[in-house]
């Protein structure tokens, strides 16, 4: 019997609950094509790229520290790439020379305890910054905040991380438009504000400037600002996307229609269409469903420059500029994942072609180009509505919750993941294949409505809240040398990991039980003091062994030991804290191109009790 079927009927005796896994679930397909044309960045080597400014104010840095538990605490390193607010009091806006309109911004910012700032698009409209981790109750003035007027729009969830952390910002805005006597027409937009991979605004019309912002009045452009406040912040990778009004425009669009269904080039007929005919827009429904549509005419590029296109479709399509095959879609069935492909094109009217076969009635096709943002090509009655798009929400209240289900994780879906939902709004995901953690969130549990959707077929469960992901590597193995790589995937028929289920303790809450090579191991999660983060406990039986074994705390690109003793992973992606391991010491090391924090165990027979804590 397959240790696959093993874990099957061990997971129904565990559980009580049993689902089948359809092939397609099990297919996991990697897209190596780019995904977005590339952002402009603002250089922080220097401030050339910014007004006049009182260096006191702002300064440069090659590393920041701001210890989370001390208030309004930042510590930097010497060096360029990091730009730091450390007012004595409050920071004048820093202007940069970019006059916008139309923007998409990114950038990377990290607050200390109790600080605040903003970012002023165009000098006027304030996106707020603040320390607002695990606030429950949120007003304008938390991140994400915006201000209009004397009035403004509070964030709609909290997706902030603890200070001292690196998070992520990004802003869709589209500014003001006026006629030519200069009246305004139409009011200031923010399309999207997501931090941390969350959106936490919905869009929203902004009819007056913030009352505190650094430029009065509105206009078409104006300087992107940063403000500071009350404490020390830091901002880097500034990255961003100017906008004009041009678009692509469609010319003389023909169509033909032949029978049947077909999934490659080759095979195409060749035989005469049974209809033709002129179209304004382009859309599958021209034709019907087990029909060959091929669309030809002319798209006319504003400037010249680099474009890049992204399709989905119910079934085989191919698109062709310039004669030249730019996007294949592999013959996917699946309208609800993007195939990409980019060309340059020079000012002017190009070929354009378009060949889908029609088996799931869905057919979208977007670009981007120079100073365009995404758009679509197509009509919106051409894109499939699946029905029970909306969320399926799994809450969590007085106990704990279970749910089995696949997650996405680095190394693309895992069919073994269980997700624990606690009460107060700390979750984790767990593989029960490599015995690792997945990823921790906070806030609401789960979306499960990809477990029902479309008969379940893609039976992912969703974190509602942001979630941090975690590198979901194995947590113990041999190494015969330091340097010796880890193990990244785990195939379940040559595991070396024995599944021995898992109990619930009194809080409801699960310890897993396996063995790797006679090591027993217990591995149990709570939520540490204030729901700040997890305290991960494992417990280990270890014989005695000639091969030297390890314990991976944390994997990322770079891990950094903090002055106050904890661990900043990934850049200050998140902390490992507190970590409880007897005279046992931590190591970091560096090995097939990732950093590693690891825990060399004793080879002698012994009990062991190791905890630390993720804080995010």
């Amino acid at each position: 019997m397959s240790k696959i079927l093993l874990f099957i009927i061990s997971f129904f005796f565990y559980t009580g609950s049993f689902f089948i896994i359809p092939a397609s679930a099990q297919e996991t397909i990697q897209v190596k094509s780019p995904e977005a044309l590339p952002y402009h960045s603002i250089d922080l080597s220097n401030f050339k790229a910014f007004k006049a400014v009182k260096k006191k104010q702002w300064q440069l840095a090659g590393n920041v520290f701001a210890d989370r538990r001390k208030e309004k605490h930042l510590a930097m390193e010497k060096g360029t790439g990091i730009l730091v607010s450390k007012p004595q009091s409050k920071a004048a806006p820093l202007a940069t020379e970019l006059q916008h309109g139309d923007l998409d911004l990114e950038l990377d910012f990290l607050m200390a305890k109790g600080a605040s700032a903003a970012i002023a698009l165009q000098g006027r409209y304030l996106v707020n910054l603040s320390d607002s981790w695990l606030q429950n109750n949120l007003s304008l003035t938390a991140t994400g905040g915006i201000s209009s007027g004397t009035t403004g729009f509070a964030p709609t969830s909290n997706a902030s991380k603890a200070p001292g952390l690196w998070q992520h910002l990004k802003i869709s805005f589209i500014a003001p438009r006026f006629n030519t006597a200069g009246q305004k027409t139409t009011s200031a937009r923010l399309v999207e504000v997501s931090l941390n991979g969350k959106k936490i605004q919905q869009p929203v019309t902004i009819t007056a400037p913030s009352g505190n912002a650094p430029i009065p009045g509105e206009s078409a452009a104006g300087p992107l600002m940063l403000v500071g406040g009350s404490g020390p912040v830091a901002f880097k990778n500034i990255q961003y996307k100017t906008y004009a009004e041009q678009r692509l425009l469609v010319h003389t669009l023909q169509y033909k229609l032949h029978k049947g269904r077909f999934r490659q080039l080759d095979k195409l007929p060749t035989s005469a269409p049974f209809k033709t005919g002129t179209s304004d827009s382009i859309s599958f429904r021209l034709g019907g469903e087990d029909e060959l549509l091929t669309l030809e005419g002319e798209l006319e590029a504003p400037r010249t420059g680099d474009y890049l296109f992204r399709l989905s479709a119910g079934g085989p399509a191919w698109i062709y500029l310039d004669n030249k095959l730019v996007v294949d879609n592999k013959g996917s069935r699946d309208y609800q994942r993007f195939f990409y492909g980019g060309t340059s094109l020079s000012q002017g009217k190009h070929p354009f072609k378009i060949i889908y076969s029609n088996h799931d009635e869905s057919l979208v096709l977007h670009y981007e180009g120079p100073e365009i943002p995404w758009t679509s090509l197509t009509t919106p009655a051409s894109t499939r509505r699946v029905k029970g798009q909306e969320p399926l929400i799994y809450a969590v209240k007085e106990k704990p919750a279970m749910q089995r289900g696949f997650m996405l994780q680095q190394q693309g879906t895992s069919a073994y993941a269980v997700a624990v939902g606690i009460p107060g709004g700390v979750n984790y995901a767990y593989d029960l294949n490599a015995y690792a953690p997945l990823s921790v969130w906070h806030g609401n549990y789960l979306d499960v409505a990809n477990m029902w959707r479309e008969r379940g077929e893609k039976q992912l469960a969703e974190p509602i809240g942001p979630e941090l992901t975690l590198s979901g590597l194995p947590t113990i193995t041999t190494l015969k040398a330091k340097e010796a790589a880890w193990p990244d995937t785990i195939h379940p028929d040559t595991s070396p990991y024995t599944n021995k289920g898992y109990k619930l303790n009194t809080s409801g809450l699960p310890i897993f039980f396996y063995s790797f090579h006679n090591v027993g191991i217990e591995d149990y999660f709570s939520p540490t003091t204030g729901q700040a983060g997890l305290t991960r406990e494992l417990n280990l039986q270890v014989p005695a062994t000639k091969e030297p074994l390890y314990l991976l705390l944390a994997s990322s690109h770079d891990i950094q030991k903090l002055p106050n003793g904890s661990y900043g992973i990934g850049n200050k992606n998140y902390y490992i804290e507190d970590i409880q391991a007897g005279d046992l010491q931590p190591i970091i090391r560096k090995s097939n191109g990732q950093t590693q924090l690891l825990l060399p165990l004793p080879t002698q027979s012994t009990r062991t009790q190791i905890k630390y804590s993720i804080i995010w």
